[in-house]
């Protein structure tokens, strides 16, 4: 049992690095099962099609990353600095994970969107549970007293996200030849850049 388990795990990982790396449509099954080193029959042993591998690698992706984003969820009234340094720590929680799965990320937000309907529905509902993972942190934060109450929590949750959403793709695939000042950046760094900007907005200087 654990033999076909690590196999299928196998055909997943490589199928994802496939995906990355041509593309959803570009990628055949006979690439996947050569850079798996193993038979054509043992990938319809495990999965019926490319878009049936494809549809498992990103529900699992999904569940991973919201359970990184849950990880913050608020759970009792603090300071502003702790609720800064807890941001901060699901940040850079994040982005970690994102810079670890980076063939993940890059089928998420690039590779992923010339792929069938039911893929791309799947993408779509991926990033709106991510979005509703941040709003269910801030409606926390909010009845906590740790955020002013406004009636545009939700769009707060719409903002954060494409905030975090465009951060990695800048930071894992939008570089250049020359050195890039963002790029180089790591984890923590693009988190606390992040979450001041979250919280503090573009004045740069801490609310009193």
């Amino acid at each position: 049992m654990s033999t076909q388990l690590d196999r299928r795990r196998q055909l997943m990982d490589s199928a994802l690095e496939e995906f990355a790396t041509n593309g959803y449509y570009a990628t055949k099954i006979a690439s996947i099962v050569e850079r798996t080193g193993v038979a054509q029959g043992t990938f319809y042993w495990h999965f019926k099609s490319k878009k049936e591998i494809a549809l498992a690698i990103l529900a699992e992706g999904e569940q991973a990353l919201l359970n990184v984003i849950e990880s913050g969820y608020r759970k009792e009234v603090g300071t502003v600095t702790e609720m800064l340094d807890s941001s901060q720590s699901l940040m850079t929680h994040l982005f970690t994970f994102a810079k670890e799965n980076r063939d993940l990320m890059k089928l998420l937000f690039l590779t992923g969107q010339n792929a069938e309907d039911e893929i791309l529905d799947l993408i779509q509902k991926i990033n709106q549970d991510l979005e509703d993972a941040f709003n269910r942190n801030i409606h926390r934060a909010t009845d906590l007293g740790m955020l002013e109450k406004r009636d545009s929590k939700d769009l707060r949750g719409t903002m954060l996200t494409n905030l975090v959403k465009g951060m990695i793709q800048r930071w894992l695939f939008n570089q250049n030849e020359n050195q890039d000042s963002i790029s180089s950046l790591n984890p923590e760094d693009i988190a606390k850049e992040v979450v001041y900007f979250e919280f503090y907005g573009l004045l740069g200087a801490s609310q009193d």
